[in-house]
This record gives C-alpha cells, sequence and structure tokens, in this order.
C-alpha cells in the first residue's frame, strides 16, 4: 500500500463522514 492510496481512503472517510453529519443536521 504505497502512501498515496492511504491518503486518497482517509479523503474519501471524511468526506463519508462530512457526508452523515450534514444529512443528520438536516
Amino acid at each position: 500500500m504505497s502512501d498515496a492510496l492511504m491518503q486518497i481512503a482517509r479523503i474519501v472517510l471524511h468526506i463519508k463522514i462530512t457526508t452523515k453529519l450534514i444529512i443528520t443536521i438536516k
């Protein structure tokens, strides 16, 4: 696993968490 893949995975997780928070607030 390269560092780039790890960073992409983190970004995807952050986007999913942020989307869930936005949906929960609305």
